[in-house]
């Protein structure tokens, strides 16, 4: 189905216009996704996101062409879900830091006392 026809679908509010769009874009959007998560079940979901996304946009947008506007939503949605994943996994890592430090301060400060008493 060409682009116009399917933005037709999407300004009718048919819901018609969202399998034909998954249909024609969704292995492109899948794969950016993806590439940018590195995981498929949250490129799965953030297509979905991105479905949504277009749903909510057309109208009063009218993209053109459609492939651009539809990535570009796909990019921006997946870039923000990565930086959450990041920063949960920068917070999770810097625990883990501190608590080795943490034990590694005690460790060294049980010696000291050791050594001062002997």
């Amino acid at each position: 189905m060409e682009d116009t026809a399917i933005i037709r679908l999407f300004q009718e509010r048919s819901q018609q216009a969202i399998a034909e769009l998954s249909q024609k874009y969704g292995k492109l959007c899948q794969s950016l996704s993806r590439r940018i998560l590195n995981n498929e079940e949250d490129a799965k979901e953030c297509v979905n996101d991105t479905w949504l996304g277009v749903w909510n946009s057309i109208p009063p947008q009218t993209p053109n062409p459609l492939v651009s506007y539809v990535c570009r939503i796909t990019r921006n949605l997946s870039v923000k879900g990565c930086g959450i994943t990041w920063r949960q996994s920068a917070t999770a890592i810097t625990m883990y830091r501190l608590r080795n430090w943490k034990n590694v301060f005690r460790q060294r400060r049980s010696r000291s006392r050791g050594k001062n008493r002997g």
